[in-house]
């Protein structure tokens, strides 16, 4: 539905050009959410705003649907209100001095709806959304969650082929973002409508996802399902970026039946599963998330994986209690139940499942 090919954009810096995105190339299923993930400057805005039509790339091709917008080769430039698209922007970007009905009536009657066509659909959409009823309200007056409503309901009021969010719950409180992530997945699997989210909210894209594009410096590392990319992350930077992890450099030792390798470390040896492109591979980063890790007073009977430690620093966080362990003076991060009675100084016990344990390439 959306493909985008060697997508570039350049700008100007001083007597430098500086390239904001570059050479990215993805696609976007039909009816499916996808989002670009990265800090801030990473390329993911400007990446929407090309699609959108309100930045012209350097180079590369952009399709929706079975049309191409833009292509530098072919010398097609679609203008953005032709290209079928709804927009939501971070700062709403409601009109102060409307109604909440006019708001979506007055882009609508742009698009050529008539009087009566424009009434029904902006009616039609605020019940969508939860704000029939307040069709005759000043848009100041609403509150935070409401204009973002209000934001929503004028993208998908005209019936758009996509739909383009970029970063629209920052400006909400953690409750109510996380309130309104919930409605925004829920309504676009309900119309079907391909979407394009940017967000540098790790669990607001995790949650919210089909397929993740983790972006960095202008370029994406990675694409996966949001299990994917937090489980198997095939960069280090995406698992550092998503979450904690906790990185343990290692040298091959030995390979064992059953895609399993013996792997030496800072911490003992490390049993764990590897993919047949890296069996050739001598140095390896081998990826734990804090919550994969067991942590007990007594040797635990049967495990593949366990190593001796001492607890230096525990903080009780309300949902877990963050632990870290140090295991022959490599420091591990653990994510424990909130009742667990360890004491700072507590000599313990440090085990994992090979199959917890992801491994990438040394440079990866």
């Amino acid at each position: 539905m959306i493909q985008a090919i060697n997508l570039t954009k350049s700008f100007e810096a001083g007597t430098k050009e500086v390239k904001a995105i570059d050479h990215i190339s993805f696609e976007v299923a039909e009816g499916q959410l996808f989002t670009l993930l990265g800090p801030s400057g990473c390329g993911k805005t400007t990446t929407l705003r090309c699609i959108a039509g309100l930045e012209n790339p350097s180079l590369g091709e952009i399709t929706i649907g079975n049309q191409v917008v833009f292509s530098d080769s072919k010398g097609i430039l679609v203008p953005a209100n032709k290209r079928s698209i709804g927009m939501v922007f971070q700062s709403y970007a409601i009109w102060p001095h409307m109604t909440v009905f006019q708001n979506l009536a007055y882009p609508l009657r742009g698009q050529g709806y008539s009087r009566k066509e424009t009434r029904e659909r902006a009616l039609r959409t605020l019940e969508t959304v939860g704000l029939l009823g307040l069709e005759d309200r000043p848009a100041p007056n609403l509150s935070g969650g409401q204009q973002q409503r209000v934001a929503l309901a004028r993208a998908i009021a005209g019936n758009p082929r996509i739909l383009l969010l970029d970063e629209p719950l920052s400006n909400l409180d953690a409750k109510l973002r996380e309130e309104m992530r919930s409605e925004i997945r829920q309504l676009q699997r309900r119309l079907k409508i391909t979407s394009i989210y940017v967000t540098h909210d790790q669990v607001e894209a995790l949650t919210i996802s089909d397929q993740i594009a983790v972006m960095e410096a202008g370029k994406i590392i990675e694409v996966g399902s949001p299990a994917d990319i937090y489980l198997r992350p095939k960069s280090r930077f995406a698992a550092n970026f998503i979450g904690l992890t906790n990185v343990i450099p290692g040298r091959k030792k030995a390979a064992l039946a059953g895609d399993k390798m013996i792997v030496e470390t800072a911490i003992g040896e490390i049993r764990c599963m590897v993919n047949d492109d890296l069996n050739q591979q001598k140095r390896l980063l081998i990826l734990v998330r804090p919550e994969s890790l067991r942590v007990s007073r007594t040797l635990p009977d049967g495990e593949e994986n366990v190593w001796p430690g001492k607890v230096k620093e525990k903080t009780f966080v309300g949902d877990f209690v963050d632990c870290q362990i140090s295991c022959n003076d490599f420091l591990l991060r653990a994510k424990l139940d909130p009742y667990t009675d360890l004491a700072t100084g507590d000599s313990v016990y440090v085990s994992v499942d090979p199959v917890r344990c992801t491994t990438i390439p040394e440079g990866a």
